[in-house]
Protein backbone atom coordinates (compact mmCIF):
# COMPACT_ATOMS: atom_id res chain seq x y z
CA UNK A 1 0.00 0.00 0.00
CA UNK A 2 2.97 2.28 1.07
CA UNK A 3 4.31 2.05 -2.65
CA UNK A 4 0.89 3.18 -4.19
CA UNK A 5 0.14 5.50 -2.14
CA UNK A 6 3.23 7.69 -1.91
CA UNK A 7 1.86 10.67 -4.04
CA UNK A 8 -1.01 10.84 -1.25
CA UNK A 9 -0.39 12.86 2.06
CA UNK A 10 0.03 11.05 5.70
CA UNK A 11 -3.38 12.08 6.64
CA UNK A 12 -5.08 11.49 3.58
CA UNK A 13 -3.18 8.26 3.21
CA UNK A 14 -4.70 6.82 6.70
CA UNK A 15 -8.43 7.51 5.27
CA UNK A 16 -7.73 5.85 2.23
CA UNK A 17 -6.34 3.04 4.22
CA UNK A 18 -9.28 2.83 7.04
CA UNK A 19 -11.81 3.51 4.19
CA UNK A 20 -9.91 0.32 2.45
CA UNK A 21 -10.38 -1.60 5.27
CA UNK A 22 -13.74 -0.66 6.18
CA UNK A 23 -14.74 -1.46 3.04
CA UNK A 24 -12.96 -5.19 2.78
CA UNK A 25 -14.58 -5.77 6.46
CA UNK A 26 -18.16 -4.72 4.88
CA UNK A 27 -17.60 -6.78 1.93
CA UNK A 28 -17.01 -9.81 3.89
CA UNK A 29 -20.18 -9.73 6.24
CA UNK A 30 -22.23 -9.21 3.44
CA UNK A 31 -20.86 -12.04 2.17
CA UNK A 32 -21.59 -14.13 5.18
CA UNK A 33 -25.21 -12.85 5.42
CA UNK A 34 -25.83 -13.87 1.98
CA UNK A 35 -24.19 -17.14 2.26
CA UNK A 36 -26.50 -17.84 5.73
CA UNK A 37 -29.83 -16.55 4.11
CA UNK A 38 -29.26 -18.17 1.01
CA UNK A 39 -27.89 -21.83 1.70
CA UNK A 40 -28.44 -22.48 5.38
CA UNK A 41 -30.85 -20.23 7.46
CA UNK A 42 -30.46 -22.34 10.11
CA UNK A 43 -26.55 -21.15 10.83
CA UNK A 44 -27.79 -17.44 11.48
CA UNK A 45 -27.00 -16.64 14.91
CA UNK A 46 -25.20 -18.76 17.58
CA UNK A 47 -27.54 -21.49 17.44
CA UNK A 48 -27.63 -21.80 21.43
CA UNK A 49 -31.23 -21.87 21.53
CA UNK A 50 -31.63 -24.70 18.68
CA UNK A 51 -29.34 -26.96 20.45
CA UNK A 52 -31.37 -26.77 23.66
CA UNK A 53 -34.71 -27.65 21.50
CA UNK A 54 -32.89 -30.10 20.09
CA UNK A 55 -31.25 -31.55 23.57
CA UNK A 56 -35.03 -31.19 24.85
CA UNK A 57 -36.20 -33.81 22.35
CA UNK A 58 -37.77 -32.35 19.32
CA UNK A 59 -36.11 -32.76 15.83
CA UNK A 60 -35.38 -29.65 13.65
CA UNK A 61 -34.63 -30.89 9.92
CA UNK A 62 -31.22 -29.67 8.24
CA UNK A 63 -30.30 -28.43 11.30
CA UNK A 64 -27.06 -30.47 12.00
CA UNK A 65 -26.60 -30.94 8.33
CA UNK A 66 -23.87 -30.71 6.43
CA UNK A 67 -24.50 -26.40 4.69
CA UNK A 68 -25.41 -25.63 8.04
CA UNK A 69 -21.73 -26.19 9.15
CA UNK A 70 -20.00 -25.39 5.87
CA UNK A 71 -22.47 -22.10 6.31
CA UNK A 72 -21.07 -21.91 10.08
CA UNK A 73 -17.64 -22.15 8.90
CA UNK A 74 -17.32 -19.78 6.46
CA UNK A 75 -19.25 -17.24 8.43
CA UNK A 76 -16.46 -18.01 11.28
CA UNK A 77 -13.59 -17.32 8.47
CA UNK A 78 -14.86 -14.02 7.05
CA UNK A 79 -16.18 -12.51 10.67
Amino acid sequence: WHSMLSNVSSGGRRWIEFGSYSLVSVLQASFAAWLCVTFAPYAAGSGISEIKVVLGGFVIKKLLGGWTLIVKSMGLMLA
